[in-house]
């Protein structure tokens, strides 16, 4: 929840409860569409996918000198 939180994706909001005392429970929602949250995410792991093959190359190119 702190990662999507942390990317402003979802509104949340406070409900008191109707019978009884406690704390209010809290409702969350998307902001933003789940296709566009599954394309940032995928993205981002592409971008950690390729930055690893690159370190990987740059490895083997090393144990080969």
């Amino acid at each position: 929840m702190k990662q999507v939180e942390e990317c402003d994706w979802i509104n949340e909001r406070e409900e008191k409860k109707k019978t009884g005392k406690g704390r209010p429970y809290k409702i969350y929602s998307l902001k933003v569409g789940f296709n566009d949250i599954i394309a940032h995410l995928e993205k981002h792991r592409k971008e950690d996918f390729n930055e690893a093959m690159a370190t990987i190359k740059r490895l083997k190119e090393f144990g080969n000198d």
